[in-house]
């Protein structure tokens, strides 16, 4: 199962023919390639077979697509490398259970299929983007103003044609010191860590939510 989450990313032959990782909600772009949401949408059918043989292989790819859509790059969507600020920046501390107790999970597990997982977790990471921020300062020669940050000036939606791009502070996520054409701003670290921690934590509720659907309902 692990590998075949990691095979789903060093597959270039998929990355390069489609946009297989990437796929904004509200946007649709799959006329051109397809996305992660078509994707989904095929391991889901796979998985419905009774006959597949594989079925670990499958749930392994399927909870790649289902972690990415809680990465801001891979919803906005910007095309990016290992050089993304977001994916680099790492945690010490693992987002915890999440939910009250086994039973619970299970219940809800139960309600939810694969592919509404992967289009409501896509939704909030959107959502995030669209009205998050960041608390930081302002800085202005000797002048320091304490402001909110919006998370668009790190990732815009608007790039060229029906991609997103890096927002006005460019790939710096991560980085305490900003410079852009609007000013120039300092963010401390904790909150980069806030953020990748949500995020985390919402990847981590969607795996739990289908590994307990997968492995009780066989599907």
């Amino acid at each position: 199962m692990v590998e075949a989450n990691h095979w789903e990313d060093l597959n270039l032959l998929r990355k390069w023919t489609s946009f297989s990782h990437f796929y904004h909600p509200e946007h649709d772009f799959r006329s051109l390639r397809a996305t992660s949401r078509d994707r989904a949408l095929d391991l889901e059918e796979q998985l419905r077979n009774p006959h597949e043989s594989d079925r670990e292989a499958l749930i392994g790819k399927a909870l790649h697509h289902l972690q990415d859509m809680a990465a801001p790059p891979h919803v906005i969507p910007v095309n990016h490398f290992w050089t993304d600020g977001f994916e680099k920046l790492t945690l010490t501390v693992a987002p915890s259970f999440g939910f009250a107790s086994c039973q619970d999970l299970l219940d809800q597990a139960s309600k939810v299929s694969l592919s509404e997982l992967h289009q409501s977790i896509a939704e909030e990471t959107w959502k995030s983007v669209r009205t998050g921020s960041l608390r930081g300062v302002r800085v202005s020669g000797s002048v320091r103003k304490h402001l909110a940050l919006p998370l668009l000036m790190f990732w815009n939606p608007n790039g060229p044609g029906e991609w997103g791009e890096y927002g006005i502070v460019g790939n710096a996520f991560g980085a305490e010191q900003l410079n852009s054409s609007m000013g120039k701003f300092e963010v401390p670290a904790a909150e980069y860590r806030r953020l990748k921690q949500e995020r985390l934590q919402s990847a981590l509720r969607a795996s739990q939510l289908f590994l307990a659907r997968s492995a009780v309902l066989k599907f």
